[in-house]
């Protein structure tokens, strides 16, 4: 089930995709709707379903010998969650994340989506963003309409166990109990993305990119490690060593001198210290 809205809505805001799951122009019926908590509607949205499928399987065996029931047995795979702001020019705004996004997931992508507006179609570029914060979370970055951005947090799987319990339910009410913890999770999921892409920019640095250079090198020993290193802040912003990772004791190294730091705490991914984010901003100058 979708939202198409109407083409006269569009006098103030144009979605960038096909308008499915958008609220735009003056509904009386998505008001209704936000009064009540997500529970509530999710409840509302399972029983009609539910409902419905009761329905035409009775039809189909009316007349019949054979009849059909409805087996307790629901399963909740996955869910997902939005948060949609304001923006000027949401495209312009989704690519600048580029960095302090990929400062959040060992795998992030980027994706780019044809644009619609209303009948006409035009093949302009938005990107989409996508950060993988757990192999069964995500977060995606794109521009939902042309002054909205939409922030999207998926749980699915073995991350619904982990976060709520057990995600097979005997009833609709047990599926919709989950709700409230999984809509916690995405939330605090999603906070530090937040905070990071609205923090204030750090104090001018007095390291140099020969310095950053320099300091890498030294304490990487090898130059190939070093190198890797070195492209890695330049085109990332970031290094996330993995398990076994050889650069590992290079990069602790470099955060034990002050020139790294994690991104967040018992987090893998390190980013550049404010003290030498100005060298890595020149450095990407004359690379």
């Amino acid at each position: 089930m979708a939202i198409s809205p109407e083409t006269s809505w569009y006098a103030d805001e144009v979605p960038l995709l096909p308008a499915t799951n958008v609220i735009i122009g003056p509904n009386k019926k998505y008001a209704f709707a936000l009064k009540d908590s997500r529970s509530v509607q999710m409840q509302r949205y399972l029983n009609i379903a539910q409902d419905m499928l009761n329905n035409a399987m009775q039809g189909a065996f009316d007349g019949e010998g054979a009849s059909a029931h409805l087996a307790p047995y629901f399963s909740l795979r996955a869910i997902e969650f939005y948060w949609e702001f304001d923006a000027e020019s949401p495209i312009d705004f989704v690519a600048s994340l580029r960095e302090r996004v990929m400062q959040h997931g060992q795998v992030v992508s980027e994706d780019f989506y044809d644009i619609s507006t209303g009948s006409l179609r035009t093949t302009n570029q938005s990107p989409c963003l996508t950060v993988q914060l757990t192999s069964k979370i995500k977060v995606k970055i794109y521009a939902k309409t042309t002054r909205r951005v939409r922030f999207e947090v998926t749980i699915k799987d073995d991350a619904i166990n982990v976060v709520a319990g057990q995600r097979s339910q005997a009833s609709v009410e047990g599926i919709v109990s989950l709700i409230p913890s999984l809509a916690q999770e995405a939330a605090d999921r999603l906070a530090p993305l937040i905070q990071s892409i609205t923090a204030a920019p750090p104090p001018p640095g007095r390291a140099t990119a020969l310095q950053l250079m320099h300091l890498i090198t030294q304490n990487a020993q090898d130059r190939y490690v070093a190198e890797a290193i070195i492209a890695a802040l330049v085109s990332f912003g970031r290094v996330a060593a993995y398990g076994n990772d050889p650069m590992k004791s290079a990069i602790r190294g470099l955060k034990e001198r002050g020139i790294l730091r994690s991104v967040k705490p018992r987090s893998s991914i390190c980013v550049i210290t404010d003290e030498y984010h100005d060298a890595l901003i020149s450095l990407r100058r004359y690379r």
